[in-house]
């Protein structure tokens, strides 16, 4: 889960991008999804949840090989910061590879979570999640 700060508010977004590899153990990735949640920072209300079909992502054995997908949203409206989440297929229990940036950024604004939109720790590194969109025109 990351955390972001739109330059503006009300903040619309139109993308999620991320550059991740799903390991996958020994089962089939048909009719399997991966769940991106966007939750607001402040009320902990969870403004957006869509699954994709795992075949978008890079998935495979023990380190599969990250790739950068992008996913189309519905404009998303967001009037203060938020998170965005990527879960894995439930039960599962295959961790997702978010591949961190080289250098952590300050403050560290990614965090493990167990699905809920709940953090459990800080990671050491903030993950490629890249938001897009605009400012709506008043």
């Amino acid at each position: 889960m990351t955390w972001f700060t739109a330059p503006a508010y009300p903040f619309q977004i139109t993308r999620i991008s991320t550059s991740m590899g799903i390991y996958v153990a020994n089962t089939s990735p048909e009719n399997k999804f991966v769940t991106i949640n966007v939750w607001d920072k402040i009320t902990g209300k969870n403004i957006y949840s869509e699954q994709y079909p795992l075949n978008l992502f890079n998935h495979g054995g023990t380190y599969p090989a990250p790739g950068w997908v992008d996913l189309q949203v519905p404009g998303i409206v967001v009037n203060d910061d938020f998170y965005v989440e990527v879960v894995p297929p439930p039960g599962d229990n295959s961790p997702i590879r978010v591949i961190d940036y080289e250098e952590a950024f300050q403050p560290k604004r990614s965090f493990f979570t167990l699905g809920n939109g709940k953090s459990t720790e800080a990671a050491e590194y903030n993950w490629y999640i890249r938001v897009t969109g605009y400012i709506p025109q008043k």
